[in-house]
């Protein structure tokens, strides 16, 4: 599978036993997107703070 700009995509599945309101929580937390994006474009705080811009 390639993206839209011809770049390969990876995908990676996983199970879990975490029931589905701790997960949705965890996806539903915007302060959470740099940890599950992977992509490396959103940066948040954590830019932020190791450029010393916090």
């Amino acid at each position: 599978m390639t993206s839209t700009t011809g770049e390969p995509v990876v995908a990676v599945s996983r199970r879990t036993g975490a029931p589905a309101e701790d997960i949705f929580r965890i996806l539903a937390d915007p302060g959470r997107h740099s940890d599950l994006d992977g992509s490396g474009m959103p940066e948040g705080k954590r830019a932020e703070v190791a450029s010393g811009r916090a």
